[in-house]
C-alpha cells in the first residue's frame, strides 16, 4: 500500500460515506447508523488496536464512542 489510506469498500458495520483527496486517497469518513469502530478500522486497513488513534476517535474513562454523522479523519496506516 503506498503509504496512503485505502478504502477496501463497504463491509458490515462500516457503511458510511468517504470523502477523498485529489489523489484519490480517502481522508474523511462520515459515520452511518449501525457502524462499528472495528469494522470501520477493517474497511481502511487499520488494526483494531490502532483504530482509536488512526481514526482520531476520542476516548473517555467510560469507553470509546462514535455517533451517526461524526466525521473521522483518516491517517496513513503504518
Amino acid at each position: 500500500m503506498n503509504g496512503l489510506p485505502h478504502d477496501y469498500g463497504v463491509v458490515d458495520g462500516a457503511r458510511g460515506t468517504v470523502s477523498a483527496e485529489k489523489n484519490g486517497a480517502p481522508y474523511q469518513y462520515k459515520v452511518a447508523a449501525g457502524d462499528r469502530l472495528n469494522e470501520i478500522a477493517h474497511r481502511f486497513g487499520y488494526l483494531n488496536g490502532d483504530a482509536i488513534e488512526k481514526l482520531n476517535v476520542k476516548s473517555t474513562k467510560y469507553g470509546t464512542y462514535i455517533y451517526v454523522g461524526q466525521l473521522l479523519y483518516l491517517q496513513n496506516p503504518k
